[in-house]
């Protein structure tokens, strides 16, 4: 079962490099699309401080470790004016996405 876990922990990290090697999503100045994408921010800044917490054996609350569906919802009901806000708020739900991935494998470990 340890082996397991260990090959959990390294696919975390791996996962983890990645998405910090991606660059944070860039939208067209739509107020709404703007809000949305500073709580992906707000949401990604609170899935790297859980990530990064855990992998330096710091202590995590589990109720922290859980996937934001309230920003899920706003994403899905947001409607797009033109093809770009279109293309805006697919990549804005695919970053989200790779977040709720993190989190996901984070609360299979704790």
């Amino acid at each position: 079962m340890q082996n397991n876990k260990d090959k959990q922990i390294v696919h975390l990290k791996e996962m983890f490099k990645e998405h910090l090697a991606i660059p944070f999503p860039q939208v067209t100045l739509n107020g709404e699309l703007q809000g949305i994408r500073g709580e992906i921010s707000l949401y990604g800044g609170h899935v790297a401080g859980l990530v990064t917490s855990y992998l330096n054996s710091a202590p995590i609350n589990p109720d922290y470790v859980k996937v934001d569906a309230e920003l899920e919802e706003r994403i899905k009901n947001f409607k797009p004016g033109n093809s770009q806000e279109k293309k805006d708020i697919a990549v804005l739900m695919e970053y989200k996405h790779k977040l709720d991935s993190l989190l996901l494998l984070l609360s299979t470990l704790l």
